[in-house]
């Protein structure tokens, strides 16, 4: 199912200072940015454009690097993440540690989004795409925090015993158990471990009034933008495995919250994009693709359309990140040609002319002879 070799991104310029009229049916991507070589796949944003690329996409893109730099939130909740396991806490002191971290990466990726979005409003760009290829999620946050604890029996290390302890004391777990080879003296254990981070995070999230107002100016920011006949294609994310891998490792089921796998940045305004593979011949939703969200269309994560099993290889990078701009490229190119269309209406007419009504799942095929079409 190749649609064709993978393209040298052209067409493709800085929004920031840009000075040349953003036409009709570009696409806007923010994301992180080789500086000197923007095209360049190693980095997280030349991929994006690669993976709109390869579909036939060639109206011109315009990228803007995120923000680099975290946040005072997201600053202090690395460092209270590194406390963890270079301190011995109190249990008081591991709960605010947990809590810190828990707030400060949500509330980075919302502040930076929000700050690019307004950015492309601001660019005067009208009948185009906006692409966020980001975010996280509640699943992504506890499992970063269970790993601080696991690597002291994946791999024994030093800081990691430290973090154990530290988990343990918190919650009242006895680390010895946490360490064991049984399953049925471990599993228990485990399980407690990583339901008590689930509900400290879970808690965070909820009661974090700045998270709530940063969350609402996102909010307002997607309105301005696609109130210009624009639209905004989201990720859904890619931590689908985490609840899997965690009751595996707990020997067990745990009890998480409905939006568990929901990326914070999961909008009704935006056009959420899953990913899917090919298993067996057969195009399926990827297991990986984060649920908890209404996914509006699915489109190869691959960096090669059809390829995800086709080789020794396996996945190669792949992930929403690179299915979404393949559904922002279609949606553009409709947003060129129906230019007094809402964003709504531009989504809709996605559904009806490039998505699989059974599953969603974008028509690659017929997408490239759209994006190929020449006027």
């Amino acid at each position: 199912m190749k649609i064709g070799p993978s393209r040298t991104p052209k067409n493709l310029f800085p929004l920031q200072g840009n000075r040349v009229h953003i036409p009709s049916g570009s696409m806007i991507v923010s994301d992180v940015f080789n500086p000197s070589e923007p095209s360049d796949v190693s980095f997280h944003g030349g991929s994006v454009v690669a993976g709109s690329r390869s579909l036939g996409f060639e109206a011109p893109i315009f990228y803007q690097q995120v923000a680099s730099t975290p946040n005072s939130a997201h600053r202090d909740g690395l460092q209270a993440l590194q406390s963890l396991s270079s301190h011995s806490l109190s249990p008081e002191a591991v709960l605010t540690a947990v809590e810190s971290f828990s707030r400060g990466a949500p509330n980075h990726m919302l502040h930076s989004a929000t700050q690019e979005i307004e950015a492309a409003t601001e660019s005067g760009a009208e009948q185009t795409v906006l692409n966020l290829s980001s975010g996280t999620s509640k699943a992504q946050i506890t499992q970063i925090l269970y790993q601080q604890a696991s690597q002291a029996w994946q791999n024994g290390d030093p800081s990691a015993h430290l973090a154990l302890e530290n988990f343990a004391g918190a919650w009242n777990i006895n680390s010895d158990e946490l360490l064991h080879s049984d399953p049925q003296v471990f599993g228990p254990a485990r399980r407690r471990l990583q339901q008590n981070i689930v509900s400290e995070v879970h808690k965070a999230w909820e009661s974090d009034l700045e998270l709530s107002k940063e969350k609402a100016r996102f909010e307002v920011a997607i309105e301005k933008f696609e109130a210009k006949q624009n639209s905004v294609v989201i990720a859904a994310g890619n931590e689908g495995f985490v609840k899997p891998i965690l009751e595996m490792g707990g020997q067990g089921d745990l009890h998480l919250p409905e939006d568990f796998e929901k990326n914070i940045l999961f909008s009704e305004q935006a056009t959420m994009v899953g990913a899917s593979l090919v298993l067996d011949g057969e195009e399926v939703e990827a297991t990986y693709t984060s649920g908890d969200q209404a996914i509006q269309a699915y489109a190869s994560g691959d960096h090669v359309i059809g390829r995800e099993f086709d080789d020794k290889l396996g996945l190669r990078g792949a992930g929403t990140s690179i299915a979404t701009p393949r559904i922002g490229a279609v949606m553009a190119k409709l947003h060129a040609e129906n230019p007094s269309s809402t964003s709504e209406q531009v989504e809709s007419l996605l559904q009806e002319q490039f998505l699989f009504a059974q599953d969603r799942m974008l028509d690659h095929h017929k997408a490239y002879a759209f994006l190929n079409q020449k006027p």
